[in-house]
């Protein structure tokens, strides 16, 4: 075998299966890095006079870049 056609052969080989792993990474989805929760807060003011404030911890709310 000639030293020009065994580097062809090889560099054939390792581009196909370097297509065939990037074919295949390509198909598989990828899992998400955020986790999301939904968060429900009940608030009941016991003896309600006139205007009330309820001061409530909210988590923080960024908006979501697709």
């Amino acid at each position: 075998m000639y030293r020009r056609d065994f580097l062809y052969r090889t560099g054939m080989t390792a581009a196909a299966l370097a297509v065939g792993n990037a074919t295949r990474l390509a198909a598989e989805p990828e899992p998400s890095p955020w986790r999301t929760f939904e968060v429900t807060t009940r608030v009941r003011v016991l003896q309600p006079k006139g205007a009330t404030r309820v001061w409530l911890p909210t988590p923080l709310a960024v908006a979501s870049r697709s």
